[in-house]
């Protein structure tokens, strides 16, 4: 079975050292350490677009070494553009953002506004969407890598595929 990680913010941002408080359980050897078994399984990781934007911004936010931890960011975010391993192709994400499907998930988002934040919301919606389109490929698990023990731990698991038309989808590619 193939494996595809959606990375959250708070293991890509204590990545590049932006933010987070090293744990016994969490470090950023640990994060590595995980990014290389991941490798080495021949899994892949995806950075979501609300990930990106909420790590720049607390990068911003962060006193020290910005320009450093700037660059790193930006040559993960392009092996990712480029499809080099761990990282899995950012062209995954085009239909997602799309006029019409930003529309659903604002919509659906408004149901959910008092449990979840429009950035964890895209997290998982996107997480949903990527399992739902690799279930239609054959022997794909989509998995939430997080360490946020308060509202994507929560929602972990959590089918959106509502969001979707599975057919719509289909659709689009095909035409592409």
């Amino acid at each position: 079975m193939r494996i595809i990680h959606v990375i959250d913010t708070n293991i890509f941002s204590f990545l590049l050292g932006v933010k987070g408080t090293p744990r016994a359980d969490l470090t950023i050897e640990s994060v590595k350490e995980k990014i290389k078994a991941i490798d080495e399984k021949g899994e892949t990781i995806v950075i979501p677009l609300p990930v990106m934007i909420e790590t720049g911004n607390q990068l911003t936010n962060s006193s020290t070494n910005k320009e450093e931890k700037c660059q790193n960011m930006i040559e993960l975010i392009e092996r990712q553009f480029d499809n080099k391993r761990p990282w899995h192709s950012f062209s995954e994400q085009n239909i997602f953002w799309e006029k019409e499907n930003l529309r659903k998930i604002l919509n659906v988002w408004h149901e959910q506004v008092n449990s979840i934040n429009f950035g964890d919301f895209l997290i998982i919606a996107l997480a949903a969407y990527l399992k739902e389109e690799y279930r239609q490929r054959g022997d794909y698990e989509v998995l939430l890598w997080t360490e946020d023990n308060n509202a994507l731990k929560a929602f972990e698991g959590t089918e959106f595929n509502f969001i979707f038309e599975r057919n719509e989808i289909s659709k689009r590619r095909k035409v592409r």
